[in-house]
This record gives C-alpha cells, structure tokens and sequence, in this order.
C-alpha cells in the first residue's frame, strides 16, 4: 500500500514521553518477544529436521533426535 503520510513526516510528530516506568515495561516486553521469536525459529528448524528424519529413518529416531536436542 502506498503510505499516507511520509516516514519524515511520521517521525516529526509530537509525543508525550510515557514516563521511566512505563519505558522498561515497554523495553522488557519488547525483549520477552524476540527472545520467543529466536525459541519459535529454533523449535521450527527442529520439527523440520525431526520430520526429515521420521521420513528418512523411523518416527522413534525422530523423537530421540528432539531428546537429545533438549527441546523437548
């Protein structure tokens, strides 16, 4: 979609500052969802790979695989 108002003109308007509290709140909250983001992209790759094995070999070697990875 073509944008409304500029990337320029967005970052020009006022604000009011939340307050110190509020901001860690906000920062805490920001790094809880990328640390989730990194396990969710980590748990992705490895029920892929445990599939690749359960076609390849057996349903049992996949499930040790994810044992042994500690994910589960």
């Amino acid at each position: 979609m073509y944008p409304a108002i500029s990337t320029g003109d967005l970052v020009g308007l006022p604000f009011a500052h939340p307050g110190k509290g509020a901001e860690g709140k906000v920062v805490a909250s920001i790094r809880l969802a990328f640390a989730a983001r990194r396990k969710s992209e980590m748990l992705l790759e490895a029920a892929k790979r445990c599939v690749e094995i359960a076609i390849e070999s057996t349903e049992k070697e996949a499930v040790a695989h994810l044992k042994d990875a500690t994910i589960i």
